[in-house]
């Protein structure tokens, strides 16, 4: 029990990069079962931070194993599956670029020797028993400021929206609800930039600042239960790329 409450080189890695820290582990053969990682519980299986270790540790793992999961992630990860996964589990089996741009994810757990899945780049920066870290090339942060925009009419359409081959979330989203105002960003534009702090995870504060109106998406799963303010005074909470939040905001630097 010692040894398994114990830091070690990756885990201390992530630690130090807070709310940027976002990781999922991707460890074939295992990857690849449809009940995911459920029997990877073996000392030498620690250091992927599997089924919910990373929890002991204040991590951000964007998968794992839970009989709770938002209807929106857990339908989104099974539609970008090749392979049917069962019930509680949350596991890509081969995840693409444009997954890990949607869940906020910077940095991939692989197995040494193996690599990062087909399609993928990046560079090892932490090393632990049977386990690499790599930060991976094009991931998009925990929040982006959009000033192009898709509205879609319900579920159905978003998740058909983000799951096209052209859409690149990294410079256009896909909304459901009324931002307020119409898209005027061009393609491949940045409308701006953000950062994001993180006090406990239910409570959130975003400083973004956009040089035309925006939205701002926040790569957390959408919920009922979450609400906003834009300098104070309420705003609608939109979803967002199918599953995430977002907020609309005037041009000018805004606290959210």
């Amino acid at each position: 029990m010692d040894r398994y409450l114990e830091a070690g080189p990756i885990t201390r890695y992530l630690q130090n990069r807070a709310e940027e820290a976002r990781y999922l582990s991707w460890i074939p053969p295992a990857a690849y079962f449809n009940k995911g990682y459920l029997t990877s519980q073996k000392p030498e299986d620690w250091a992927a931070l599997l089924l919910g270790r990373a929890v002991l540790f204040r991590l951000h793992d964007a998968l794992g194993y839970s009989p709770i999961q938002l209807p929106r992630y857990w339908s989104y990860i099974r539609a970008t599956n090749r392979l049917p996964v069962y019930y509680n589990a949350a596991v890509l089996q081969l995840p693409s670029l444009k997954d890990l741009r949607l869940l906020g994810v910077r940095y991939v757990i692989g197995a040494q020797g193996v690599g990062l899945p087909p399609g993928l780049s990046g560079s090892m920066v932490a090393s632990e028993r049977g386990s690499d870290l790599y930060q991976v090339a094009g991931s998009e942060p925990r929040v982006s400021v959009l000033s192009r925009w898709t509205r879609v009419p319900g579920g159905v359409e978003a998740l058909r929206a983000v799951r096209d081959v052209s859409f690149d979330p990294g410079t256009s989203a896909v909304v459901e609800g009324e931002p307020g105002f119409s898209a005027a960003g061009k393609r491949g534009e940045l409308a701006g930039s953000a950062t994001y702090r993180e006090t406990v995870p239910e409570d959130i504060s975003i400083t973004a600042s956009a040089s035309a109106p925006s939205v701002v998406v926040v790569r957390n799963a959408w919920d009922g239960g979450w609400s906003a303010t834009v300098d104070g005074r309420p705003a609608p909470l939109l979803r967002t790329d199918y599953f995430l939040q977002g907020v609309a905001i005037p041009s000018g630097t805004h606290e959210i």
